[in-house]
């Protein structure tokens, strides 16, 4: 999958990746992909409840040998 923008989060903790993806998505254009890796075991469900809370929609989330995937579109 494409994205506009990629963030790479690995090797951080909470809470500091969703507070790098909210940033970065304040930083997008309605409608953009964003690409996220992340290592923080917690950081699948915290995505999911940031995203939902916020608008944005997960496109995909996958989660391999403890490394997280994410493509977050952004809200309207």
């Amino acid at each position: 999958m494409d994205a506009d923008k990629n963030l790479d989060c690995t090797g951080l903790r909470c809470p500091m990746p969703v507070a790098k993806v909210n940033i970065a998505m304040k930083k997008m254009t309605d409608g953009e992909t964003l690409q996220v890796i992340a290592t923080d075991p917690t950081f699948g469900d915290e995505i999911k409840a940031w995203s939902d809370d916020n608008g944005h929609t997960i496109l995909a989330l996958e989660n391999a040998d403890n490394k997280f995937e994410v493509f977050l579109k952004k809200g309207l």
